[in-house]
């Protein structure tokens, strides 16, 4: 007899509310700067065009909205399928797969490949797949149930965003600077 474990909502919903929005974030900006992931795709060696990429990445910031604003169990295993393709991705640009300056996960923000990038992708396929063994709640329900409506968490999920977002992009640039050693 299998046991499914049972999660409560309540501990996966402000995970789920910041991997959603890394999705929906790192989508538009594909969208809007859509060639650094067409190198990527190229060099796993899918044939790809920029109207591809914008299209993976409408989808990618469609699934994280709907993520958002919705409690189906399966948009959330959605979202935690996306982060293991992520992290399968970095982890093979990180090991030398291709040599290129940017994973292409922020659009035109130069984002070397990083450890950073596995760690948070994990991190986000972990939130979703929590989310999914959780008994599915409305988002709105489960914002009324919180002091202000939930809006002082939805403020602290934008800024977790924002945080992993401007970690992703600009932590390898400030250790490759380190690593280079002095100038001059």
């Amino acid at each position: 007899m299998t046991h499914v474990a049972h999660v409560s909502f309540d501990l996966v919903f402000a995970p789920l509310l910041v991997a959603a929005g890394l999705l929906l974030v790192a989508g538009i900006a594909k969208v809007r700067q859509p060639h650094a992931a067409q190198r990527v795709l190229e060099a796993i060696g899918l044939p790809t065009s920029i109207r591809t990429v914008q299209l993976l990445g409408l989808i990618e910031a469609a699934l994280g909205a709907a993520a958002i604003v919705s409690g189906v169990r399966w948009l959330a295993v959605a979202v935690m399928a996306m982060f293991v393709v992520f992290a399968a991705v970095a982890t093979w640009l990180l090991i030398g797969g291709a040599d290129l300056p940017s994973c292409g996960c922020l659009g035109a923000l130069e984002t070397p490949p990083s450890i950073i990038h596995v760690v948070l992708s994990a991190l986000g396929a972990v939130a979703a797949g929590a989310a999914a063994l959780a008994d599915p709640v409305r988002v709105d329900q489960q914002l009324s149930s919180l002091p202000m409506l939930g809006i002082p968490l939805l403020i602290a999920a934008a800024a977790a965003v924002a945080a992993a977002a401007l970690a992703m992009a600009y932590v390898p640039l400030l250790a490759s600077s380190y690593a280079a050693g002095p100038r001059g």
